[in-house]
């Protein structure tokens, strides 16, 4: 199988967990089998995984979830060859049963040989992680040491990440793999948002399906003036319609996304895009630096959520059983003759 998922070009700690864990928990020969395109970690229900797939002729879907751009309207067809989804509103937007929703993929680490090692470790700091997409605020370094918290940088090796997750007593996650692998490893985390932008509905998603609620604090970094060239930049490509996720990433031109309605001359463009960057970076003066260092400083002595240990427990063993049937079902595929 090929593995579908958002790649960017410098690295981001939840979707680059597909690259190892599936690897891990599937084995080389298994994974290495063209023909099916398997979407795991990330929310990549959209007509994006079609462009993605290849030359794939079917599909697998193991705790992915929709909620950027369109959704795709085909999942009950025979080329899925199994579907278990991130949550129940994941399945209620793309029609599938009740039953086909479970979490996150990311869930799966418990099922790793280095997991008791990594939960057995001791927590001795808190820790940040921001949405990859904020990074263009360069200042989250310098304002997580300002509060005594240790900086998670999204883009960094996942298992190094991981280890840091796992010696936390708090994890403040703007990232929400940030708050799911804390919720795994049974680490406290809280929820907050760099922007207006953050997409509410996949973490919903995720959290409903561990009984959980999405009740982020506000980490806005993003100037007034930022926010107008950015609706002005979207209103001109033609974009309104797109996710402002999608928006951000042409901006940054981290993977390809949906083409615009309409496009402006290139030079306009580009200089669109770089006062959007500028803004990004020398706009948000020493007052949002300030209300973002009290801020973190103030989630410090937050307790944090995590699941209950039932819920934890429940969800692990049914991500488990999932993962065993999609075994089987590749290894039967790869044994199957071929017709020539």
């Amino acid at each position: 199988m090929t593995l579908n998922y958002y790649k960017t070009t410098h690295g981001n700690f939840g979707d680059d967990l597909n690259e190892f864990l599936w690897h891990d928990l599937l084995g080389k020969e298994l994974v290495d089998q063209p023909d099916i395109s398997f979407v795991g970690i990330g929310t990549l229900l959209n007509p994006d995984i079609y462009e993605r797939s290849g030359k794939a002729r079917y599909f697998m879907c193991l705790g992915s979830g929709a909620g950027y751009g369109p959704t795709i309207d085909d999942m009950l067809d025979d080329k899925w060859l199994y579907r278990v989804v991130r949550g129940p509103l994941s399945a209620d937007r793309l029609g599938l049963p009740s039953e086909e929703a479970c979490t996150d993929g990311a869930m799966l680490l418990a099922c790793e040989p280095f997991y008791a090692d990594l939960a057995a470790l001791d927590t001795d700091h808190i820790s940040f992680m921001p949405h990859h997409e904020a990074l263009m605020w360069p200042h989250w370094s310098r304002a997580c040491q300002e509060a005594g918290i240790t900086f998670l940088d999204p883009t960094t090796d996942p298992m190094e990440i991981l280890r840091k997750i796992a010696s936390s007593k708090l994890v403040i996650a703007d990232a929400m793999h940030a708050a799911i692998c804390a919720d795994v490893l049974r680490r406290p985390w809280v929820a907050a948002s760099s922007s207006k932008d953050i997409n509410s509905f996949k973490w919903r998603d995720w959290t409903q399906s561990m009984g959980l609620a999405y009740d982020p604090v506000t980490l806005e970094y993003r100037t007034p003036l930022f926010n107008l060239l950015r609706k002005t930049k979207e209103i001109a490509d033609g974009s309104t319609n797109q996710t402002a996720a999608n928006s951000t990433r042409q901006v940054f031109k981290k993977s390809p996304a949906p083409r615009p309605t309409k496009k402006r001359p290139s030079i306009a463009r580009s200089a669109s895009d770089t006062l959007l960057k500028q803004e990004a970076r020398f706009g948000a003066g020493k007052s949002i630096f300030d209300n973002i260092v009290q801020s973190l400083t103030r989630l410090k002595s937050e307790q944090g959520v995590m699941s209950d240990d039932h819920t934890f427990e429940s969800r692990r063993d049914q991500m488990a059983e999932h993962l065993n049937k999609v075994r089987a079902l590749l290894t039967t595929y790869r044994q199957a003759p071929r017709v020539a």
